[in-house]
């Protein structure tokens, strides 16, 4: 016997049903899925056309980002300064030069990839619940990241958090 639900989750549950079915009625059960395998496909292929060069990233034999407008408008970091050279360093396998230069970046990374391969996966099986997170731990996923994303902006302004 399972012990009785709180007030909130039930209503989680009504809610993520509700959701579920206004989901079937504007869209096919595989667009969802799709969209996430593109996501993490996307993620995953600009992290790894992208390359590290000092301390900037190019592509295609050329600087991507240039001058940061942020940093020479305010002499400050911006919020996702670090980001792109986060993900092209955890996409090479070398996480803490990645969290060194964003630490919400790893984080975005990572989920964008874990969504691609769980889209992939709902799409092979034809079935759009395939390793289902709950909406309260997706919720707190997202909650969580825009934290940890705000935090570490406001350490690198601060100065300690510093980039090269």
């Amino acid at each position: 016997m399972s012990a009785p639900r709180s007030p909130w989750t039930q209503r989680f549950d009504r809610l993520e049903a509700a959701l579920d079915r206004f989901g079937r009625l504007v869209m096919e059960w595989w667009t969802w899925p799709l969209a996430m395998f593109l996501a993490g496909a996307l993620a995953l292929t600009a992290s790894l056309v992208c390359y590290p060069v000092e301390n900037d990233v190019h592509a295609f034999g050329r600087d991507l980002m240039g001058p940061c407008e942020f940093r020479e408008l305010y002499d400050q970091p911006c919020a996702s300064c670090g980001m792109t050279r986060s993900w092209v360093w955890i996409a090479r396998g070398h996480p803490l030069i990645a969290l060194r230069y964003n630490v919400a970046g790893v984080l975005l990374w990572c989920a964008l990839v874990w969504g691609g391969l769980v889209g992939f996966l709902r799409l092979v099986r034809r079935d759009p619940t395939v390793l289902r997170a709950p909406l309260v731990a997706s919720g707190s996923l997202v909650t969580g990241w825009i934290v940890l994303y705000m935090i570490a902006w406001f350490l690198r302004i601060s100065g300690f958090y510093p980039l090269d």
